[in-house]
């Protein structure tokens, strides 16, 4: 009897993990992608436009290991086939080549004949267009991004600290000198164990009054958009605002001091977990070879050890694989 009522615990505890290792790979997924193509205006296949399109596509793709931030226009014959692009990381990217690549092939494959297309990911933006658009201010297309989960706690001391957080980060991100990527990240603790994760950014062409009118109004859509969520984006054209309860940005250059805040996220959120599951199972493979030395003669120790041996260790041994990929993306940050 004692002896079903450890296999009980021991089961629950293994489900138990397998929700953390779950909720920590869905966390690090990098599935982020929201895309725009302007129904209006198209062009023809095989036109001067198309041609001066994959002319300023592949300038842009030979730029993506040399920079975090490039832009460029291709020229026609007739003003109307003249072609205007770029792409920028997320500052805390010191490149982000793999992304922009995507992004392009997304946008080929999805604006097909669109003059005017648009893609954020979790890494980068891709824009190109046949009108002017550097050193303007544009706030459409529009995406506001949610956590579905609620927080859980006072949430007029979230909201505060969550203002405070916005507030900071739009100052610092302001501060960045015109041309260079403006961006901020930050991080602020409600107590030992609850923290939020913030993050905003402006395109390098906007001066430092526009910057902070994007993020402003950005940051206003935020808080009403994703009211009381453990999450939430608000990206426009020339800028993005986020803020997370993990850490979804990693080490910046020079700045050692975010080590201990990664180290103990890494730490607690993933290895810990992990060295537990370890203990469970040379837990079961103990209770395994004790039950082997006493079940003769006893039936339900018999089909206890069966239940454990063909389906507990297979689980177990699952787990641990999951363990594995878990603590790769999260060190990835």
């Amino acid at each position: 009897m004692a002896s079903l009522i450890r296999l009980k615990l021991f089961s629950m505890l293994m489900l138990y993990l397998l929700g953390t290792l779950n909720i920590l790979a869905t966390e690090t997924a990098s599935t982020f992608r929201h895309y725009d193509c302007t129904d209006k205006p198209k062009f023809s296949p095989k036109s001067s436009y198309q041609l001066n399109l994959n002319k300023l596509l592949s300038k842009l793709t030979s730029k993506v290991n040399t920079t975090n931030y490039y832009n460029t226009t291709v020229s026609g014959t007739n003003k109307q086939d003249t072609v205007y692009g770029l792409f920028t990381c997320n500052g805390y990217m010191e490149k982000c080549g793999e992304c922009v690549n995507t992004s392009i092939q997304t946008l080929k494959s999805k604006c097909v004949f669109n003059k005017e297309a648009i893609i954020w990911t979790h890494e980068c933006m891709v824009r190109y267009s046949n009108r002017f658009f550097y050193n303007t201010t544009e706030k459409k297309p529009s995406w506001c991004v949610k956590n579905s989960e609620d927080y859980e706690g006072e949430l007029d001391i979230f909201n505060r600290m969550l203002s405070s957080l916005m507030e900071d980060l739009l100052t610092a991100a302001t501060e960045a000198q015109m041309g260079s990527v403006k961006f901020a990240v930050k991080k602020i603790t409600f107590s030992q164990d609850k923290h939020i994760f913030g993050f905003a950014q402006c395109m390098p062409y906007l001066s430092k009054e526009n910057c902070r009118k994007c993020l402003r109004d950005a940051m206003n859509f935020l808080q009403t958009c994703a009211r009381g969520k453990i999450g939430g984006r608000v990206i426009y054209p020339s800028c993005i605002v986020r803020y997370d309860h993990y850490l979804f940005f990693p080490l910046l250059r020079g700045k050692r001091k975010n080590l201990g805040v990664i180290a103990s996220i890494i730490f607690f959120h993933g290895l810990v977990p992990v060295i537990v599951l370890f203990f469970v199972c040379y837990l079961l493979h103990r209770e395994l070879r004790k039950d082997l030395k006493h079940r003769k003669g006893n039936c339900n120790v018999e089909l206890e050890t069966i239940f454990i041996s063909m389906i507990i260790v297979p689980f177990c041994s699952s787990l641990l694989s999951s363990g594995d990929s878990v603590l790769h993306s999260t060190t990835d940050l």
